[in-house]
């Protein structure tokens, strides 16, 4: 904790050098060597994200003033921690794309980013790759009302090779369990050609967490939830076994272009009615 600071609720950084317009954020930690000392210390010194904010029990409302130069060194894995930011209302008010490619370090995806849609109220892009525990948090829901693209993912193909990435993924996946001429087996489900019937994205799951007993949650699919998003990529995550949730099928995602579940342990075949109820929906992966 900061001391002294434990009342504050509105704090305003001034940076300089440090954020480039705040339009992108990307932090990245793959788990490589050790930089130099002096290097570290320079990231440390330029570094205005202290580990500590996130332990303000009474900030609202985060605001970067002024930013220019280039993005931080890293996002502190305190900032993405069990119970960061309790009662943030508000940050970040002109960001519209944050990558976040944390993939050796534990990530709890902090409930108050999609909490109320002040918080990040011009986000466009989200992109999580990390070792994702406590699941997806319901209160999405409520928030991220100009979000168009979501990626979420313990490990995430590359933006420029995703498709191939998942027909090669699909296509073993079928190969393994003996039925590659069977359209409704375990795999891929690709455009509405399909008829609006096929196969979720079954398949070998990472590890098993605290993750694994999570769900798609129903409070992403009520009225007025990502009414804009057009691209929903969960990938490798480690959910509970089960077919496509009812809610996930009958409502929701009015924008929803491509929805991708490739390697998230679900099974059983997609609903006849998931295209029909989705409209603008192309691409089932």
């Amino acid at each position: 904790m900061l001391i002294g600071w434990s009342g504050v609720q509105r704090l305003a950084l001034h940076l300089v050098d440090v954020l480039s317009g705040c339009s992108t954020l990307v932090a990245r930690s793959t788990g490589g060597p050790a930089a130099p000392a002096s290097t570290a210390a320079a990231a440390v010194s330029s570094n205005p994200l202290r580990p500590q904010l996130a332990q303000l029990p009474c900030l609202e409302h985060l605001v970067f003033v002024r930013p220019t130069g280039p993005p931080w060194h890293a996002v502190p894995p305190e900032w993405l921690a069990p119970g960061a930011f309790p009662c943030l209302k508000r940050a970040l008010p002109r960001l519209e794309r944050l990558d976040l490619e944390l993939t050796n370090q534990s990530v709890v995806l902090p409930p108050a980013w999609g909490a109320d849609p002040l918080v990040l109220p011009a986000l466009r892009h989200l992109l999580v790759a990390a070792k994702l525990e406590s699941g997806l948090p319901p209160d999405w829901g409520r928030g991220f009302r100009r979000l168009q693209l979501l990626r979420l993912g313990n490990v995430l193909p590359a933006a420029d090779g995703l498709a191939a990435a998942l027909l090669a993924a699909a296509a073993q996946q079928r190969g393994a369990a003996g039925t590659a001429s069977d359209s409704s087996s375990a795999g891929v489900v690709i455009g509405r050609e399909v008829g609006g019937a096929g196969s979720t994205s079954g398949g070998a799951a990472p590890p098993s967490s605290s993750f694994s007993s999570a769900h798609l949650p129903s409070q992403w699919t009520r009225n007025g939830s990502f009414p804009r998003l057009q691209e929903l990529l969960l990938y490798n995550l480690p959910l509970a076994p089960g077919p496509l949730p009812r809610p996930w099928v009958k409502g929701g995602f009015p924008s929803l272009t491509i929805l991708c579940l490739l390697r998230c342990s679900l099974t059983g075949t997609l609903p006849a009615d998931l295209f029909q109820r989705h409209p603008v929906l192309t691409k089932v992966w």
